[in-house]
């Protein structure tokens, strides 16, 4: 088992990179540092664990499921203002609990960089949901922001935003793993685990795929405990901490 990063959230996601060596070298350039674990490369940041994980052989979900993008969350405003001078931006938001900027990342793989706002800016519906919206972004106000030494210090995973073919099918496999629908847009459902806006999305837009031979192979669930895990596993079913979802995504279970 991996060692846990973070006490509730997303761990590390895994891609599979047909060309592993550019895969490196991108991460490598926006501050991650890289480990050649054998059968994969770890891209991590300066004195953290692993929140990526490239691999160059693997099975890729059915087909009509994939990743949309990998959100990274960064420490700070200045950690995001200076990641954006480093980076082809491909769109921008303020999503009222996030701000965040897009690129496309290696074999076209779509990823956020973002910064989520003090939690007393976060607006909680009666139903308990969470708001969010993709309102525009003040860009030039954000890049306004003092340029820090390595944007990725500090750096995790915070959501994982899924492409699948059925969200309903999704969304009953992850409720039975703890997680909690947080709010709906578009058709789209987010989810979380705790009180957090949302560590997992699925929606059946027709958004494109990654190039061939790209994509994610899975990710890891970070919960608080392993008492936490035994009682999911228990509810869920499940034998293993390691399972495939109904979309073909490898998914670990993990604890500190």
């Amino acid at each position: 088992m991996r060692p846990c990063i973070v006490p509730v959230g997303i761990g590390y996601v895994r891609f599979l990179m047909s060309d592993v060596v550019y895969a490196v070298e991108f991460f490598e350039g926006l501050g991650l540092v890289s480990e050649d674990e054998g059968g994969s490369i770890c891209m991590r940041p300066r004195g953290g664990d692993c929140i990526i994980y490239i691999e160059s052989k693997g099975e890729l979900p059915r087909e009509g499921n994939y990743v949309y993008h990998v959100a990274i969350t960064l420490s700070s405003r200045s950690h995001l203002a200076t990641l954006a001078r480093l980076v082809d931006i491909e769109g921008v938001a303020d999503h009222l609990v996030s701000e965040s900027i897009y690129v496309e990342g290696p074999g076209g793989v779509g990823l956020e960089f973002y910064v989520d706002k003090l939690r007393d800016q976060w607006v909680v519906n009666d139903d308990g949901t969470i708001a969010m919206d993709v309102a525009p972004l003040d860009l030039a106000g954000l890049l306004r922001k003092p340029m820090v030494g390595n944007p990725m210090d500090g750096a995790r995973i915070g959501h994982v935003h899924l492409r699948v073919s059925n969200v309903d099918v999704g969304k009953e496999f992850y409720s039975s793993l703890g997680l909690r629908i947080t709010s709906k847009y578009m058709g789209a459902i987010f989810m979380a685990l705790g009180d957090y806006h949302h560590h997992l999305t699925s929606n059946n837009w027709p958004v494109p795929a990654p190039r061939r031979g790209n994509g994610l192979l899975g990710f890891s669930i970070d919960y608080p405990d392993r008492e936490t895990i035994n009682k999911v596993m228990r509810s869920a079913g499940l034998t293993n901490n390691v399972v495939r979802d109904p979309y073909g995504f490898t998914v670990e279970l993990r604890a500190p």
